[in-house]
């Protein structure tokens, strides 16, 4: 006789419970799963998560007892205390959290009817926009993952005179704030002749209501059909943004789980919920409702950058915040940013050539190189000698470890100009790529002495680097010290924390170059040369940030 399961042997109310803890755990990892890459699907849970321990035991009497108590570093018992403290209040807060949660009814948020969401413009004036209005809100609503609008009161699109500066600083402080020509509201300059608010969306948790922030511009503004198409989908994406942050604070909070206190994990969540669904949702919106316009738009970019950019490219990544409230560098070079001024300069009505060159400047920065490049293709066809470009086109090359070709556009802008320097530059660097030392060393020293009056500038350590690079590639040991020591102590690094110091992605090719050097044969005292500074190089990379970066001598060479 087989055995029964074992849930029949421990009794009916056993069994309940052992249910609710199931379902319990269910919850906690889909809510874990959820902070995790803001998917909204449950299945995700299969995917496995690790579990989590939030447990707070700090009590009151533990901060009364420590403050008691006599510690040898005072700064070490005040750093104690205020984590002591942190945790406390955390414990507060889940302890809150959790009665409110039990105060409810515990049944999920009725479902709402999109048609029925209060959508409506508050304010109104000549000057003041709104890109995409009622109707396109609603209709990309309905295209959204069901239940997100649950528990969704309303939606105002108005000019919100009275936002708060971004404690993250991300749209600058009140010192940079100033009043648009038109309506006199505070904020900025989004791009040439068009003004937004302090921010562009606010979501309200406490009566579940979104407000879009209204653009300020002239209707006489020069090629309005194209900046109030991309303002749309500027404005779809901030509507998703907010719609984020809402499902955010109704759906995926419980019993201190997740808390909305949290901002930095909160403002991750809701970008990345804008830039899933830019892409998954927004673009095929505009492209199926906006067709005509989205054909005009197209046709206005080929005509003045010379080739087409598509909308997941100008839609840009709006993933700015990092662990921490850090900001993502990536977000810095943003390919949305390019756009703007891009169109900025075109309302200005500045050079063609000179604006597609910069426009194919700001992409690069960004890492994206395919599409620069076929912007500075256009330019070369009609201009084969705009040496910008075919100095641009070199440094693109560069980026994509194309040295050969990165040499060759060097020595064609060279010909046209012998001593400019912007050619120099990615000479060199096609030089270092090649491992051709002897010639970069060459090049380097016609740098160093351009820029040797001028030794605050980075690009003076940087030529140092590369001709000790150049120097250590030809065996010459004693001169690559030399050069890393003076350009530790003339780096930016050393203005910027005070001390000397070199980035650990320019030290690691040398010793590599090092360690590829002693495979070959070399004299006794070239190997002990380069086997000590090799590990001195090592050493330091590993005590960055510890102490001054400096190059100990070996004992019996002196400095030449």
């Amino acid at each position: 006789m087989g055995h029964s399961p074992f849930w029949q042997d421990i009794g009916t109310p056993c069994w309940v419970e052992l249910k609710k803890l199931v379902l319990f755990r269910c919850l906690t990892i889909y809510c874990r799963n959820e902070s995790s890459d803001g998917c909204s699907n449950i299945s995700e849970i299969q995917k496995g998560i690790k579990s989590i321990s939030r447990s707070y035991h700090t009590t009151r009497r533990r901060l009364k007892e420590l403050a008691k108590n006599d510690f040898a570093d005072r700064s070490k018992k005040a750093k104690t205390f205020d984590k002591l403290k942190d945790e406390l209040s955390t414990k507060r807060l889940v302890k809150k959290l959790v009665k409110n949660e039990r105060r409810q009814s515990g049944k999920p948020l009725p479902p709402a009817s999109i048609d029925s969401i209060p959508i409506r413009i508050v304010d109104s004036s000549p000057y003041v926009h709104y890109p995409a209005g009622p109707d396109d809100l609603r209709e990309l609503l309905h295209r959204l993952p069901a239940s997100l609008t649950d528990g969704l009161k309303s939606v105002k699109l108005c000019l919100a005179r009275n936002c708060r500066i971004n404690s993250r600083g991300l749209f600058g402080s009140e010192s940079e704030l100033t009043p648009d020509p038109y309506i006199g509201r505070m904020g900025h300059e989004f791009f040439s002749g068009v003004y937004t608010g302090v921010c562009r969306g606010l979501y309200f948790p406490k009566i579940s209501a979104i407000e879009l922030l209204a653009y300020v511009y002239s209707p006489k503004i020069p090629h309005r059909h194209i900046i109030e198409f991309y303002l749309r989908l500027k404005m779809l994406m901030t509507f998703v943004h907010e719609l984020g942050h809402h499902f955010d604070n109704t759906s995926r909070i419980a019993r201190g789980r997740w808390r909305m206190d949290d901002e930095e994990k909160v403002e991750i969540y809701a970008e990345h919920v804008q830039h899933n669904w830019a892409q998954e949702y927004i673009i095929p919106y505009l492209e199926q409702k906006y067709s005509g316009e989205l054909s005009g738009f197209n046709s206005w970019i080929i005509k003045h950058a010379g080739v087409s950019v598509p909308l997941k490219f100008i839609s840009g990544d709006p993933r700015i915040t990092g662990p921490g409230g850090t900001i993502n560098t990536n977000s810095l070079f943003d390919i949305s940013d390019a756009f703007e001024d891009f169109v900025s300069a075109a309302i200005q009505g500045k050079d063609q050539i000179a604006t597609r060159i910069e426009f194919a400047r700001n992409i690069h920065y960004s890492d994206e190189y395919k599409l620069p490049l076929a912007i500075l293709k256009a330019v070369l066809d009609k201009n084969p000698s705009n040496i910008e470009a075919i100095i641009l086109e070199g440094d693109i090359f560069v980026h994509q470890e194309k040295f050969k070709l990165a040499r060759q556009r060097a020595e064609d802008a060279l010909r046209l100009e012998p001593e400019n320097v912007d050619a120099l530059e990615v000479l060199a660097d096609a030089f270092e790529g090649l491992k051709q030392w002897g010639e970069l060393e060459r090049v380097v020293n016609k740098l160093i002495e351009h820029y040797k009056d001028r030794k605050e500038k980075a690009f003076y350590w940087s030529a140092l680097i590369q001709r000790a690079r150049a120097r250590i590639g030809q065996g010459d040991y004693i001169g690559g010290r030399t050069d890393l020591d003076d350009a530790a102590k003339g780096s930016p690094r050393s203005k910027r924390k005070k001390r000397p110091g070199l980035p650990k992605g320019r030290l690691e090719p040398i010793i590599e170059d090092i360690n590829k050097q002693l495979q070959q044969e070399m004299s006794e005292s070239q190997r002990k040369s380069a086997e000590q500074l090799r590990d001195d190089i090592v050493r330091q990379i590993s005590q960055a940030g510890k102490k001054e970066w400096h190059i100990p001598w070996p004992v019996g060479n002196e400095r030449k």
